[in-house]
């Protein structure tokens, strides 16, 4: 049996000089067909056994690059993901600042659902009294002929606050405020 490069070269010399009779021959088109076929194949077969021969050698190289960037697509989304998470507290972090920044006096709505929470209580006649509290909701209770509707409880003690005095008496924030910053926004 004949090699691949022996049938190669066999049909090349047949086809190598052809006679006019060789045209209207099949024979010859099917000579030159295989030949052409057989050559592609060699040259398939030749690059199959490099590029074999190349994996052999670089393979264990190319697919631990391969897995460092696989983990490195994989870190990549992971801080993508991070960074969209970071951004996302960024623009509600800003949001509550600025909302701090103006720090509007709280409204009665307000008050209610704060229960549990601290609000800065700004008293108008005595600033001793004046700091954080934490504020419980407290029945209808009559202090001195003023319905209370709230109780801050304050280093230990408690004080009743009158839904008349708000905004007379006393006032609440999200945040402390000074009178002198209060007067200057008047």
């Amino acid at each position: 049996m004949k090699t691949l490069d022996g049938l190669i070269e066999d049909l090349t010399e047949m086809t190598a000089n052809p006679t006019e009779g060789d045209y209207e021959n099949e024979g010859y088109y099917l000579a030159k067909d295989t030949l052409l076929y057989l050559k592609m194949y060699r040259s398939d077969k030749i690059q199959w056994e490099a590029d074999r021969k190349l994996w052999a050698e670089k393979g264990p190289e190319i697919e631990k690059k391969q897995d460092k960037l696989i983990k490195a697509a994989k870190d990549f989304q992971k801080a993508k993901a991070e960074m969209e998470g970071i951004s996302a507290d960024y623009v509600a972090l800003k949001q509550w600042w600025a909302e701090l920044q103006e720090n509007p006096p709280l409204s009665w709505n307000e008050l209610k659902d704060m229960e549990g929470k601290p609000v800065w209580v700004e008293y108008m006649d005595d600033e001793q009294q004046t700091g954080w509290a934490l504020i419980v909701k407290n029945p209808e209770r009559p202090t001195f002929g003023k319905p209370t509707l709230f109780t801050f409880v304050r280093d230990g003690g408690r004080f009743y606050l009158t839904i008349s005095g708000y905004g007379k008496t006393w006032q609440a924030y999200r945040q402390a405020y000074s009178k002198e910053r209060i007067n200057a926004q008047s």
